[in-house]
C-alpha cells in the first residue's frame, strides 16, 4: 500500500448493511493503522458513512490486542454465554433471530416449482445448484394429489406438511460422527413417509 495522506482499503464488514461494522487498514500521514468501525446510513447522500464510534489501532497496538484476545479467547467466550440472566437471554434471542432471518433472506434462492410424477417416497426433490433453479413435487404423493385437486385447504397443507416435519424429525438419533447430509438426507426421507 502506498502511503499518501489517507488511503483506506476494507479487509471485511459485519452486520446490518446500513449499519455495518467494518474493519479496513488505513494508512494516514505515513502510519499504518487499523480502523474498527461502525458507519450510519445517511438519508441525503443515500450512502453509508463513517460514525465517531469506532477505535483506531496503531500497528504495535494492533498485536497486542490481537494476541491478548487470542490467549483469552476461551474465557471471552464463555463471558458472552455463561450464567445470562433472563433480560439478557431474550436480547440475545432477538439478536440471533435477526442475524438468522438476515443471513435467510440474503441467501434465498428464486425458484421455480415444478410438479412431476417418479417412483420412490420422496414428496419433493430440488434443484438449486444452477441457474435452472426448481422445486419437483411428487404427485404420487397422496398431498401432493390432494393440493393440486385443490382438495385441502391452505391451513390444512400446513397442518400436514409441519406435523409430517416434527414426527420425521423426532425420528432422528445420529451420533456426532454423522455427516450432516446423511442427517439431511434420512429426515428428507423421513419428512416423505409422514406426509400421507
Amino acid at each position: 500500500m502506498e502511503s499518501q495522506n489517507s488511503e483506506s482499503v476494507e479487509i471485511f464488514r459485519l452486520g446490518d448493511e446500513k449499519n455495518p461494522l467494518i474493519i479496513s487498514v488505513v494508512s494516514f500521514n505515513g502510519s499504518r493503522n487499523l480502523d474498527i468501525r461502525r458507519y450510519y446510513y445517511d438519508k441525503n447522500a443515500k450512502t453509508i458513512k463513517p460514525s465517531t464510534k469506532g477505535i483506531f489501532l496503531k500497528e504495535e497496538e494492533f498485536f497486542h490486542v490481537f494476541e491478548s484476545l487470542s490467549q483469552n479467547f476461551d474465557n471471552i467466550k464463555t463471558f458472552f454465554t455463561d450464567e445470562l440472566n433472563q433480560r439478557e437471554i431474550s436480547v440475545r434471542t432477538v439478536r440471533k433471530e435477526k442475524i438468522t432471518a438476515t443471513k435467510i433472506s440474503n441467501e434465498s434462492i428464486a425458484a421455480t416449482t415444478r410438479f412431476s410424477a417418479w417412483p420412490g417416497p420422496n414428496f419433493f426433490m430440488s434443484n438449486l445448484e444452477s441457474n435452472k433453479n426448481y422445486i419437483n413435487f411428487n404427485t404420487r404423493n397422496k398431498v401432493i394429489k390432494r393440493i393440486m385437486d385443490n382438495e385441502m385447504s391452505g391451513l390444512e397443507v400446513l397442518e400436514k406438511v409441519v406435523s409430517a416435519f416434527v414426527s420425521a424429525s423426532s425420528n432422528i438419533n445420529f451420533t456426532n460422527k454423522t455427516k450432516p447430509e446423511a442427517i439431511l438426507e434420512y429426515l428428507e426421507l423421513e419428512w416423505s413417509n409422514h406426509l400421507r
